[in-house]
């Protein structure tokens, strides 16, 4: 059973729906930020190929995904073929505040307990900001337990993957 969390809705007006949901002050791009809590999960988490994939990202929205409803179809298509995928939810606030442009979840096999790694994608910046990347935050992975570094790691080596292929036959 999924949990729903904080979920803000967006009026038509875009530009202002954006800016009522990004904290004011927020982190720099590509920024860990520790206390991002998600309820139901553990983390954030940062595994060693996240700033990888915050760069994969950046790519694919310096591209002609500015729009959040351009890039949500986009990821949906991007995440489908990674095993274990499962769910694409927009919009996230974490418990922190901050709004999250998406949150795409990946079960993991297990005789015993349910597993599931969920990757929250921060949004974009009008403007570049530090380390030449324009996300506002950097990429965050949450978990439920039972969940290795290593699982976690694979879920993310295999979006950075999917992210460059589908750059390639655009």
């Amino acid at each position: 059973m999924r949990v729903v969390r904080n979920i803000c809705f967006k009026p038509a007006n875009i530009v202002y729906f954006i800016n009522s949901c990004v904290k004011k002050g927020g982190a720099m791009s590509m920024t860990r930020v520790e206390n991002a809590y998600l309820s139901d999960y553990e983390g954030p988490v940062f595994p060693e190929n996240i700033n990888e994939l915050n760069k994969a990202l950046d790519k694919l929205f310096q591209s002609d995904l500015r729009w959040p409803s351009m890039a949500w179809e986009v990821l949906k298509q991007i995440a489908k073929p990674i095993p274990g995928f499962q769910d694409y939810l927009g919009y996230v606030r974490t418990k922190d505040g901050y709004t999250w442009l998406s949150e795409l979840s990946f079960w993991l096999e297990s005789k015993e307990r349910e597993r599931e790694v969920v990757i929250l994608l921060p949004l974009m910046n009008d403007n570049q900001m530090g380390n030449g990347v324009s996300l506002d935050r950097s990429i965050a992975a949450y978990h439920t337990g039972g969940v290795s570094a290593e699982e976690i790691e694979t879920i993310v080596q295999s979006l950075i993957s999917a992210m460059g292929k589908w750059m390639g036959i655009r």
